[in-house]
């Protein structure tokens, strides 16, 4: 008997849904935005996060496996609220780093000048976590949040012959992050203590929640 059917019930049915006030989520994620501290922790805590992790439905990329959870590594009562906040934004640039070494090796050259959307572009210090972690040169595109909807205009205008490929021109941009060569050490070390840590638990999160699945999942597959 698996250890976690012995401590968890089976499953049988979705939880409810809880009605989210999207507005009230935004507004504490700008505040947590503001809060890391502005470089890299001395104390070394690492974060296995990304959002997929976050949802409690496992990993999708780069690795497919529902098994995986987020969680904090190396914590200590030294670490502050800032320096756990910033472990979290590093966690999800150190997924992008595992990711973004197989996109590259798929198109085959090297990818920089990579250009950040969605809310969390509107943090400055997030940028540079990602400049840092991924040693590319990151551009800020103006109002990030709107890109998913400026490329629906735009493919709309396509789509109708209002406008031409040709005629959309560059996208404008905020700032540019550029790879602090202080910071390459220690997020070296700190990505393979990262890869490290899964390959390490993988085991463990399979043996935790393995049985943890809902039977309308387990009949989509």
């Amino acid at each position: 008997m698996k250890l976690s059917s012995r401590i968890y019930p089976k499953l049988t049915s979705k939880p409810p849904k809880r009605k989210i006030d999207q507005y009230r989520v935004s507004v504490q994620l700008s505040t947590l935005c503001m809060s890391p501290i502005e470089k890299p922790s001395s104390t070394r805590a690492i974060t296995v996060a990304s959002v997929a992790m976050m949802g409690g439905h496992g990993e999708r990329t780069p690795v497919d496996d529902r098994h995986v959870r987020g969680g904090f590594h190396n914590l200590s009562l030294r670490h502050t609220r800032a320096e756990m906040i910033r472990a979290v934004f590093e966690g999800v640039a150190y997924n992008s780093r595992w990711l973004l070494r197989y996109v590259e090796r798929f198109v085959g050259r090297r990818l920089d000048n990579i250009r950040m959307v969605g809310g969390g572009a509107n943090s400055a210090v997030w940028c540079q976590i990602h400049a840092d972690v991924l040693d590319r040169t990151i551009r800020q595109v103006q109002d990030p949040v709107q890109a998913n909807v400026r490329g629906i205009a735009l493919l709309a205008g396509v789509a109708c012959g209002n406008i031409t490929v040709e005629q959309i021109g560059d996208v404008a941009i905020a700032n540019t992050y550029h790879p602090n060569p202080a910071n390459r050490a220690i997020y070296d070390e700190l990505f393979a203590a990262y890869e490290a840590i899964y390959k390490k638990n993988n085991g463990i999160y399979r043996r935790l929640n393995g049985c943890l699945l809902y039977t309308s999942d387990a009949a989509d597959e």
